[in-house]
């Protein structure tokens, strides 16, 4: 498995939540490319800040991804 860091590159907002550049996780990815798929984004978002990042519409070029070493 491949770590990655996953940080919105700006603020998003939903009716019920706002998305800020310093909600900072960490997904553990079972993918082999180069990035996690946003299934796996979305899991830890929800298990970290409590928010379902579908709702505010974002996809994955809404993230900054970096791999973790």
């Amino acid at each position: 498995m491949r770590a990655f860091i996953v940080k919105p590159k700006r603020e998003k907002r939903a009716s019920d939540f706002v998305l800020t550049p310093g909600m900072v996780v960490t997904v553990q990815s079972r993918s082999n490319g180069g990035s996690p798929y946003m299934d796996e984004i979305r899991e830890r978002y929800m298990q970290m800040y409590f928010i379902d990042i579908r709702k505010a519409c974002c996809n994955l070029s809404d993230f900054e991804i970096k791999r973790a070493f």
